[in-house]
């Protein structure tokens, strides 16, 4: 069978305003922003394997990504893994 290997992580990289100001030098006021979690994802190989997953997904385990595949007919493969890995992480 082939098919679209994703591998797929959230790195603590993405921040958000939270409403409030502070002055962390203690005298010029900013936003405050704090860090959230972004989901990361890469196209490991578009038409894969068994042989190929088992790489990915030694790859995978070495590098803290999570491994998933998706039908040669899925049109947004990255999307689709960044939508799992933050369903995974709720």
């Amino acid at each position: 069978m082939i098919f679209t290997i994703v591998l797929a992580r959230l790195e603590n990289t993405g921040t958000r305003k939270t409403g409030k100001l502070i002055r962390p030098d203690g005298v010029n006021w900013r936003e405050e922003l704090e860090v959230i979690p972004e989901p990361k994802a890469l196209v490991w190989l578009n038409q894969g394997n068994e042989m190929d997953l088992n790489r990915a997904r030694d790859h995978a385990n070495h590098e803290g990504y999570s491994v998933f595949t998706f039908p040669m007919t899925e049109k947004d493969p990255i999307g689709m893994g960044k939508k799992k890995i933050m369903e995974i992480a709720k």
